[in-house]
């Protein structure tokens, strides 16, 4: 029998986590938080010692703090076993967790462990391909969100159980593995009430770009370092827009273009476009430009810097291409309302880049892997909603709520 428990991220946006077992196996996948520290009682994981305790492995999809900053928290309440992901995560998650550190830090919160406990974590590399875990067969494939991420298949004899992680069927830049067929799916289902054309996406970025620098005025493009902040660097330098960008995103992108077994043969490595490499501190000079920056949300004093310098400025532009979670800088700037009281003059446009998966994308795959039960995660319930009865009505049990235990 399989047993599996969401123990976050169903039916909510975050702290993605989930508790599997099998027989004498109990598996762990994903460890993340909500990046909310306004909401009390919903930031981590519901994880207890009893649960810390009796874990074999934890599976670690990729390095973003949503799915890996509440490890430190883990190992605080007994666990000391190994964490297994891609030898790219493990270059790039204590960073992510350090991140989450600091922004708890900032915003006057506690944190719930040592953060010491971030050096002591077990991380053990897996590579792509079939592996061996404590007898369980384990098949990991790229999910093309950002480099090192992966999706996990679980072979428990009579039960498969395929764990999406965070996956992009339309990145620019990043392959994906195709999926086998499995009975429970847990999928990403972060864009599940809407479908978006990808093309377009990036076609309405580049217009909106285009009509302020050539005012004179300021596009602020906030971007995580990886992911969509690389392709988006690509796409506008092929495009010959003027673009500041900040060594972080330089770095990330550089490095992701020698990874060759990650990443499509593409026309946009050998872009030609010219930027300008932004130095310590938010320019002066800025008029013209457009500037990506870390990070996706505005939590990031390059990010505030930026915002300060052009925010009273009607011809300048913020355009937010991802989630924003709420209580930060991109939130409240989201909200006519809050530039009024505020007095800011610029403006602020919602374009989303797809580095999850839509509700075309998860009836595609569902369809393939033709599963008898679904668990989304990612996505609140009312987003689930929009694509609960097209799952339901072809006899597949679905979950979107968090502590419900399922049995196969």
């Amino acid at each position: 029998m399989v047993t599996v428990e969401s123990l976050g991220g169903s039916g909510e946006e975050a702290r993605n986590c989930f508790y599997v077992s099998s027989g004498g196996t109990r598996f762990l996948l994903d460890c993340g938080v909500l990046r909310e520290i306004s909401a009390v009682g919903r930031v981590y994981p519901l994880i207890t010692k009893e649960i810390a305790s009796s874990i074999d492995a934890v599976f670690l999809s990729h390095a973003h703090e949503d799915h890996s900053a509440a490890l430190p928290y883990l190992y605080e309440l007994g666990y000391r076993g190994p964490v297994f992901c891609h030898p790219e995560t493990i270059v790039l998650v204590k960073s992510f967790m350090r991140k989450w550190v600091s922004y708890v830090k900032d915003k006057g919160g506690i944190l719930p462990f040592d953060e010491n406990n971030i050096d002591l974590l077990n991380f053990c590399p897996l590579e792509l391909g079939v592996n061996e875990i404590s007898g369980v067969k384990v098949l990991a494939g790229r999910s093309a969100h950002m480099l090192g991420s992966l999706w996990y298949h679980f072979d428990f004899n009579s039960t498969t159980l395929l764990y999406t992680g965070d996956t992009c069927f339309d990145s620019l830049l990043l392959k994906a593995d195709e999926m086998p067929a499995c009975d429970i799916l847990i999928t990403d289902a972060v864009y599940a009430a809407r479908s978006i054309d990808q093309k377009q996406q990036y076609e309405n970025i580049l217009a909106s770009v285009n009509t302020t620098v050539s005012k004179n005025g300021t596009v602020l493009l906030p971007v995580p370092s990886n992911g969509r902040g690389i392709d988006l660097f690509f796409y506008l330098l092929e495009q010959k827009v003027p673009l500041i960008v900040d060594k972080s995103i330089l770095k990330s992108s550089y490095t992701l273009r020698d990874k060759v077994s990650w990443i499509y043969e593409s026309s946009l490595w050998d872009a030609k476009g010219s930027f300008v490499e932004a130095q310590d501190g938010a320019s002066d000079n800025l008029e013209g430009y457009a500037i990506l920056c870390p990070d996706g949300m505005m939590t990031s004093p390059i990010s505030a810097q930026y915002f300060g310098k052009i925010k009273n400025d009607s011809r300048n532009k913020i355009i937010i291409t991802g989630y924003v979670a709420a209580g930060s800088l991109g939130k409240m700037i989201s909200d006519p309302e809050y530039r009024r009281k505020e007095g800011i003059k610029l403006m602020v446009e919602s374009i989303a880049i797809k580095v999850h998966l839509d509700q075309d994308d998860i009836k595609s795959l569902i369809q393939k892997t033709n599963p008898s039960t679904v668990m989304l995660f990612h996505a609140n319930t009312e987003d689930c909603r929009a694509i609960s009865a097209w799952i339901e009505n072809r006899n597949i049990r679905l979950v979107c709520a968090v502590s419900q235990p399922l049995s196969f």
